[in-house]
């Protein structure tokens, strides 16, 4: 029964988007951003999570006028990146997504590409970077970045094929580690979206002034197989074409202990995110509760993990001896 259940709402899915695409291009981006627009009336919720956050945020507006035209801001925009999500099967199809995405100072991502071990990009959610990986991969860049299924299999099916329509890779959740590895020691591209609460599993970092748990991954895996970190930059112009640009590659300082290396490069690419966010803050996801992790617990963790890491090291060398 469940599975016809799911089934029957992947048809209404398909049978709504074969609506929405008998629509001129033009017409669907007016409706998505309507819907952006009828988002920020009916949200409360994440409408007060935004402003909250931006409350928090050092160096972002404290006027209640100005914060609300920013959040309001804020859901055009993701309503927008969806009508043109659902419009990038069509500009495929003509060849003109590279005339509406425009890839800048990609030279960064090919200098850390000649070292041969793999490379990692690191981005902020800005803009619309569904569009940006597939853009990339059209240039021949060897993208993969991981995904995490849909609670109904077959609507995930119907979009993990959207989205690979032009070789972009994605790699699922389960068994992701060995698929990474596999990937960095290709000398292909690892994405992360790297910006949002990674809970007290995280490693603590400032963004916006404050304290704010940041994801560990990318920093460990950069330093223990050798693969430069590339933050990203993801914006739309105000005449709606997109631009991906890629800052120069970073890797953590050499003679660190590994717990100050994952922090201080982690920090790093966490500050380029900010200088990325307060360019375009209309285009960031503040909806989300970036400001949620314990700094208390977080500190009491990075110091256990820290003393853990410590002992293993003496057991080793001992064991040696």
């Amino acid at each position: 029964m469940k599975r016809a259940i799911q089934y029957g709402a992947y048809l209404a899915v398909r049978f709504l988007l074969t609506g929405v695409h008998a629509c001129s291009e033009r017409m669907i981006l007016r409706l998505a951003l309507g819907l952006g627009r009828f988002m920020f009336a009916v949200d409360r919720k994440h409408r007060k999570i935004a402003t909250q956050n931006l409350l928090r945020a050092e160096g972002m507006p404290r006027d209640p006028a100005t914060i609300s035209r920013l959040v309001r801001r804020v859901y055009e925009h993701f309503g927008t990146a969806f009508g043109e999500s659902l419009i990038m099967p069509r500009q495929m199809a003509r060849g003109v997504l590279r005339e509406q995405m425009t890839l800048v100072d990609f030279h960064h991502l090919e200098e850390a590409l000649r070292k041969g071990r793999g490379a990692i990009i690191v981005s902020p959610h800005l803009g619309n970077w569904e569009l940006a990986g597939i853009r990339a991969t059209m240039e021949g860049y060897p993208i993969n970045s991981l995904t995490l299924p849909l609670g109904n299999p077959f609507i995930h099916e119907y979009f993990l094929r959207l989205r690979t329509a032009a070789g972009h890779r994605l790699i699922p959740r389960e068994g992701a580690m060995k698929a990474m590895v596999q990937c960095l020691k290709a000398n292909k591209v690892l994405v992360f979206l790297a910006d949002q609460n990674a809970h007290e599993a995280g490693v603590l970092v400032p963004f916006f002034g404050r304290p704010a748990s940041a994801l560990r991954v990318p920093a460990i895996m950069s330093i223990k197989y050798g693969a430069p970190l590339v933050p990203m930059n993801l914006y739309r112009a105000p005449t709606g074409r997109h631009f991906v640009v890629a800052t120069p590659p970073m890797e953590a300082p050499s003679g660190l202990d590994h717990e100050t290396a994952v922090q201080q490069l982690t920090a790093a690419y966490t500050r380029r995110f900010e200088e990325f966010i307060r360019q375009h803050p209309d285009q960031w996801l503040w909806l989300h509760r970036r400001w949620r992790a314990n700094p208390e617990i977080m500190a009491k963790q990075q110091e256990m993990r820290s003393r853990e890491r410590e002992a293993r090291i003496k057991g080793t060398e001992f064991a040696g001896k």
